[in-house]
Order: C-alpha cells, then sequence, then structure tokens
C-alpha cells in the first residue's frame, strides 16, 4: 500500500505539472501570434554599447565613402569627399517585435519596430542631454583647380527614421547554420533631416523649406530603396555563402602589382621635413596584406617590388597607402592611391599605371606601379555534364613547383584546395609568400 501510494502521488504531481507547462506554452503562443513584445533589455544594451561602436563605424563608412568619391569625382570638381560623418551619441531604439511561430520549421520570421530620433530627449537624462552629440554629414565639395580652389560644405543633420522591418532567417543544418537572411519594410519608413548645400552651419538654409521640394526628394528617396527593399521585395543577405571557405577558395585571381616608386610626396605637415616613405596594399582601405621596404628621406623613393594578392572580386578597390615612417612616434599617412579591380576585368594588364596619391582631396605625389591581372583557370563543362581537367600551364614552371613544394611542411593541404581550380603559378606563390 505504502508503495502504491507512493506510485500514485509521484505520478499525479508530474501529471499536473506537465498539463501547466502544457497550458502556460499554448497560452503563449497565443499571445506571440497577437501580441508584440518589449525591448528594453535590447535598448538598455545599446545605450552601452552604442558610444563604442559607433565611432568605429563611422570611420569605416568614412573610408569606404571616400574611396567611391575619389574615382567618381566629376570633371568640373576638384575633389569630392566626405569630411564628417557621425550618427551621435543616442541608439537607435527597438520599439517592439512581433514572432511568427506558425512558420514553417527552418524559417524564423519577425517583424521588428524600431526608430531612430536623436533629438528626442524624453528618455535621456540630464548628463545624457549634456554630453549629446547630433548626428551630422557633412560633404565637401571642392571647385576650382589648385591654389584657386575653394571647397564648400553639404551638411545632413538632424536625421531621423523610424519603420516597419520584416525579418526573415533561413536556417541549414551545416554550419553557420544559417543559410540566409532576408530584410524588407512593410511599409515605407518615415525618414527626416535638415539638409545645407550652401552657407554651412552659420548661414546654412534648409532646403526642405522651399515649397514641394521635400516631398519630391522623399518621392526619389523612396523609388530608389523600394525595388530593393520594400515588401513584396526583400534584400537578401546570403550569410551561408559568405562564411563558406577561405579566401582561396573564393578566388578569381591572383594580382600582381609592382610598385616601381613614387614622385613628389609632400607631407601634409610642412615641418616634418622630408619623408621615409613606404607603401601598404590593402582592399577598399581594410587591412594590409603588403607593405614595401621604407626608403629614408625621400620624396620619390624605389621600391621597385612587386606583391602579389588574392583577389575574391571584382567590386573591391585596390588602395596603395603611402606612410611616412617615425621610429619614435605613430606613422603618418601621406596619401593613398586607389585603382578600382573592375578595370583588370576588361584590360588585365596596366604598365606603368601613374596613380595620383590624395589626401583631404588634395594631391600629394603619384605612384608609378604595373598592375597585372591572373585568373583562375577551369576545365571547360562537357556535352556530358563532367568537367574536363584544368588547362596545362603553357611554361610548365607551374608543375615543377607545385612538385617541388610538396616537400614543403604545411604545403599537401594547401596544393589540395588550389590544384582542383588549376591556379597558376603565380596563384600558388602568392598563397605561399
Amino acid at each position: 500500500m505504502a508503495i502504491c501510494g507512493t506510485y500514485y502521488r509521484t505520478s499525479i504531481r508530474r501529471v499536473r505539472r506537465n498539463f501547466r507547462d502544457d497550458v502556460n506554452r499554448e497560452l503563449a503562443k497565443q499571445r506571440i501570434e497577437t501580441d508584440t513584445e518589449s525591448l528594453e533589455w535590447i535598448n538598455s544594451f545599446l545605450v552601452k554599447f552604442w558610444p563604442i561602436f559607433q565611432p568605429v563605424l563611422a570611420e569605416t563608412i568614412i573610408n569606404s565613402v571616400d574611396q567611391v568619391l575619389s574615382t567618381s569625382t566629376p570633371a568640373f570638381l576638384d575633389s569630392l569627399r566626405m569630411k564628417t560623418f557621425t550618427l551621435g551619441s543616442k541608439p537607435p531604439r527597438m520599439e517592439h517585435v512581433k514572432t511568427y511561430p506558425k512558420a514553417d520549421d527552418d524559417i524564423v520570421l519577425m517583424d521588428w519596430k524600431f526608430s531612430f530620433t536623436p533629438n528626442d530627449h524624453a528618455d535621456m537624462t540630464s548628463r545624457q542631454i549634456k554630453n549629446k552629440v547630433n548626428p551630422k554629414v557633412v560633404l565637401e565639395i571642392r571647385i576650382g583647380k589648385a591654389m584657386i580652389s575653394k571647397g564648400l560644405d553639404v551638411i545632413v543633420e538632424d536625421m531621423a527614421f523610424s519603420g516597419l522591418m520584416r525579418v526573415k532567417i533561413k536556417l541549414q543544418i551545416p554550419f553557420p547554420h544559417v543559410e540566409k537572411v532576408e530584410i524588407c519594410f512593410l511599409e515605407r519608413p518615415t525618414i527626416d533631416y535638415v539638409c545645407k548645400p550652401l552657407g554651412g552651419d552659420t548661414l546654412g538654409f534648409d532646403i526642405n523649406f522651399v515649397p514641394g521640394l521635400e516631398s519630391f526628394i522623399l518621392e526619389q528617396i523612396h523609388a530608389n530603396i523600394g525595388p530593393i527593399m520594400y515588401a513584396p521585395n526583400v534584400f537578401p543577405i546570403e550569410v551561408a555563402k559568405m562564411l563558406s571557405g577561405s579566401a582561396v577558395d573564393q578566388a578569381i585571381g591572383v594580382m600582381a602589382i609592382t610598385l616601381h616608386g613614387a614622385q613628389g610626396l609632400k607631407n601634409p605637415d610642412k615641418f616634418a621635413g622630408t619623408p621615409d616613405p613606404y607603401t601598404v596594399v590593402s582592399f577598399n582601405n581594410g587591412a594590409a596584406l603588403a607593405q614595401t621596404k621604407i626608403v629614408k628621406e625621400s620624396a620619390n623613393p624605389k621600391w621597385n617590388e612587386t606583391k602579389y594578392v588574392i583577389v575574391t572580386s571584382f567590386n573591391d578597390v585596390l588602395t596603395l597607402q603611402v606612410f611616412d615612417y617615425n621610429e619614435y612616434r605613430k606613422d603618418k599617412e601621406l596619401g593613398a592611391a586607389s585603382f578600382p579591380l573592375e578595370r583588370v576585368h576588361e584590360l588585365t594588364e596596366y604598365e606603368n599605371e601613374q596613380l595620383e596619391v590624395m589626401t583631404n582631396g588634395k594631391a600629394r605625389g603619384v605612384i608609378s606601379a604595373d598592375i597585372r591581372f591572373f585568373p583562375v583557370l577551369e576545365g571547360r563543362n562537357l556535352p556530358d555534364g563532367k568537367k574536363e581537367p584544368p588547362p596545362e600551364s603553357n611554361t610548365g614552371i607551374a608543375r615543377f613547383t607545385v612538385e617541388q613544394a610538396k616537400d614543403l611542411d604545411g604545403t599537401k593541404s594547401l596544393i589540395g584546395q588550389l590544384s582542383p581550380y588549376g591556379t597558376s603559378f603565380l596563384a600558388f606563390h602568392s598563397v605561399m609568400s
């Protein structure tokens, strides 16, 4: 009787617990389907994280935009550059989120309501208001040439933005377990800003005060963004493809950059003396991929060095940053030259290319370089659906070098990655170096 009584009480207790959990779970699902959830925990995190992340984001945007502007400046302008970019000290706010639990098993579907209203002080402390930094973008347009040029600032400030965005996450079993993310606006977002094309901060006039101009500009913005990410159009982010494999797996070729030297390098600081220049090679002003030697006290250095870099996209921009070496202080950037990789898609060899070194919209010298692109060799698709082996190297150097390299430690796996792609000798040599 004691054993039966204990078994009965234990069973009843488990049944009650399971029943209570089932009821709570079903009620929670019903609330999720009809109600929205607060996101105050994310907002509390953003208040702490935004002052750390925002300066890094702003610097990245300035560097990226400057590269584009330097290569697309109209002929009638001396230069075009982004002087200032900041999103302010107040972070975006997540208002609420709605989840759809009845979506497919491999789909996460959510609607996010967010707002970016930096001029709203209602939820800010007195200390935050005192130290507040407003969002501001300053684009400098320099007209004229050389000594008679004049810089004009186009200012965009007091931006505000709010909208309802749908986020769809497609899951998968292999790593990184997220195949892609699709985002779109379910309705037109609200956009507000102040634009002063002339006069700067002191005498600038907001063009939105011109009758009919504000609605016209907003319609143009919506007309350009709408086909990209206004429902039913979605903006896809292929997460799995972005994270799959290394640069070698995604390589479309190798670029050989022969840096002969530079002429007429000028130090922005007139009292700094003759520079000790060297050049750093990168893509999109990002991480350094190669560096030349340092030439002491020369405004016309001769490097005569060839650097090899793996190319994964023709949409990148080759950046050649010239620095002045300092033994005890941080090296100072003299300027940067850029070369769009889309040019090598059409013509693979450029000899004695003269690339202008620019800083703050002003010329600081010229870099002389040879640029050659060696595409990855691939076999043709046969009629039976198979793929023929990659074509043989026309020099024989590639086969000889790869066979010899098999005796080197740590290179067998690398060769295994390169061989199926039929990469040329220069591709292998660049990766090894």
